[in-house]
């Protein structure tokens, strides 16, 4: 794991960290550990997103960069990948505030 840019705030108690993961290693053993319910995350993840015209209504998927209050998350060891559920935590255009959401974060293969 490196880690790319650190914030601490000790006054408004902010600690932030983006990090870049190694293939190969124990890092999303260690995020697991570092995690906690009702951090915030920020990650992208694909969204149906409902599309609607005079005449019809058309589904497409997007991928878009979602900041999740976390509400629960689970390691998976056989795929090395992390779980997260969580609502969302910073408006967007394509979802709003508070709606449930999942994020599944892998390292690079």
């Amino acid at each position: 794991m490196k880690i790319l840019k650190k914030i601490i705030d000790k006054r408004r108690k902010i600690f932030a960290i983006r990090v870049n993961l190694d293939p190969q290693t124990d890092d999303m053993w260690n995020i697991y550990n570092l995690l906690d319910v009702g951090d915030c995350i920020t990650g992208t993840c694909t969204r149906r997103i409902q599309k609607e015209t005079a005449t019809s209504t058309m589904n497409e998927k997007k991928r878009i960069t979602l900041t999740l209050k976390v509400k629960s998350f689970i390691f998976d060891g056989e795929n090395d990948s992390l779980r997260i559920q969580g609502t969302n935590a910073r408006e967007n255009r394509f979802i709003g505030m508070g709606v449930a959401q999942a994020m599944d974060i892998n390292p690079p293969r």
